[in-house]
């Protein structure tokens, strides 16, 4: 169990039980819901202000379905505990203060494509949705470099975040040298 202290809006992931499988499957609108199934569950009420205390959840099942569990406990471990929430797992390489998500402008091959990422996203994953939205996909990701606004060339590895870009702060993105158009 984590110290972090649940509240309205997170998303967890929670755990399904045996007699939730079957109240979820009898009312038939979605996919088959087995009993340790793990889904993605909205917080709805905590009750408390402790890292341990209980909360309602909406959770998305597969489907149009949803399953409102109420006053459910953490899981001890963040494992699939039937009938017990816990928090998703972080993706690696990516700073816990970074929590938020931002619209960067990349100019790909000098046009503007608007990127919606999370700041704790490595640079690199904002390449395949900018040149999706700009059609250039049919050139392989490793021909091409990212720059920023002085020309410098930017480390994909390096958290979203940790370049500050937004409110006005571009990348660029273009055909290495070499690599025809």
């Amino acid at each position: 169990m984590t110290g972090q202290v649940p509240s309205i809006g997170h998303v967890v992931l929670y755990t399904i039980g045996q007699t939730e499988a079957n109240t979820a499957n009898r009312a038939g609108n979605g996919n088959r819901v087995l009993a340790g199934d793990v889904y993605p569950a909205v917080i709805v009420h905590v009750w408390g202000d402790q890292p341990d205390s209980a909360c309602n959840l909406q959770v998305l099942l597969d489907g149009p379905g949803t399953y409102w569990a109420t006053s459910r406990q953490q899981a001890e471990e963040d494992t699939g505990t039937p009938g017990r929430w816990h928090w998703p797992p972080r993706a690696s390489g990516s700073d816990p203060r970074a929590t938020g998500t931002r619209r960067v402008e990349v100019l790909v091959q000098g046009r503007p494509i608007w990127v919606t990422a999370h700041d704790g996203v490595p640079l690199g994953g904002v390449v395949e949705p900018a040149l999706r939205e700009a059609g250039l996909l049919h050139h392989p990701l490793n021909q091409w470099e990212m720059r920023g606004e002085a020309g410098d060339l930017l480390d994909e590895s390096v958290p979203l975040g940790d370049y500050g870009f937004g409110g006005g702060k571009r990348m660029y993105l273009n055909l290495r040298a070499g690599v025809g158009g």
